[in-house]
């Protein structure tokens, strides 16, 4: 009698804290949804909480330092700085670089053909 009466309370304990689990699941959730929409909508209201760089350059802009180790790594393309064209065949050995200001902020162009490939690369600087 008393195995079946700890046997009883036994299946009835698990049970029960099988069924407290699944309702606190239930209630927390509810609850987190509701926590995450607050969190959203305050960060909505004040904006972002870091801080972006207002000096970042534009996408269609590039720094001169960078024109230069495009030219030192290998052209893929010719590339017209100002007025200066420069093929992808130039030797970086035999470039000039004093033509290239490393310091300015140029704007890119792309000449693409009818195919909708690059076949050169100007830069205009700003």
């Amino acid at each position: 009698m008393e195995e079946n009466l700890t046997k009883a309370l036994s299946i009835v304990s698990v049970v029960f804290c099988s069924i407290l689990a699944i309702s606190l699941f239930f209630i927390l959730y509810d609850k987190n949804i509701e926590t995450v929409n607050i969190v959203n909508s305050n960060v909505a209201d004040r904006g972002a909480v870091y801080q972006s760089n207002s000096n970042a350059i534009i996408p269609n802009q590039v720094s001169g330092a960078a024109i230069t180790g495009s030219i030192t790594n290998g052209l893929e393309t010719d590339i017209l700085i100002g007025t200066i064209t420069v093929t992808k065949s130039t030797s970086p050995d035999t470039f000039d670089f004093s033509l290239i200001d490393n310091n300015a902020i140029y704007s890119t162009e792309y000449i693409l053909n009818e195919f909708g490939e690059i076949t050169m690369i100007k830069y205009i600087k700003r």
